[in-house]
């Protein structure tokens, strides 16, 4: 018996639509985007992530979407984003979209073996930086700042059934 998963993801823009199928069993989905009207799939993976915006994307940030396409795809091995992760000395880079749908890039690394540290910053320039320090396996303290003078402090527990 072998899981299989379906998923779709779509949005319309001024532009056009956009849809982000994965359909297939888990241990080797098809990883499929289109849009409408057509255009190439980096460009849909953009308009699919940024909505309206996507047009205003760097040829670097449609090369770093074709990148992230090809690994989801099983067509590349994440190379170029494990090399600037080393460059830069972080466990993770993260390119997502904050809570009002601006773009934002994010890196973390753990400092110490149970403290996490993560710094992101949006394309209006807002920056966020938060700490998580594992007390226990169960029990994790959270706290935040950013830039905008909010900060916040969360004792999380967390237990698997």
């Amino acid at each position: 018996l072998e899981p299989y998963i379906e998923f779709e993801a779509s949005t319309t823009t001024s532009d056009g639509s956009a849809t982000l199928a994965i359909v297939g069993p888990l241990t080797s989905p098809k990883v499929d985007v289109t849009s409408d009207p057509e255009r190439p799939s980096e460009e849909a993976l953009a308009m699919l992530v940024f909505g309206n915006e996507h047009a205003a994307l760097s040829p670097l940030k449609l090369a770093q979407l074709a990148a992230s396409l090809a690994v989801l795809s099983g067509g590349g091995g994440g190379k170029t984003s494990g090399k600037i992760r080393n460059t830069l000395g972080v466990d993770n880079i993260d390119l997502t979209q904050d809570e009002n749908g601006d773009a934002q890039v994010g890196a973390g690394a753990y400092v110490a073996d149970n403290v996490y540290t993560d710094i992101s910053v949006n394309t209006k320039g807002e920056t966020e930086l938060n700490i998580n320090l594992d007390v226990s396996d169960k029990l994790t303290v959270k706290g935040s700042v950013d830039s905008t003078g909010s900060s916040g402090v969360g004792l999380f527990y967390e237990k698997d059934y």
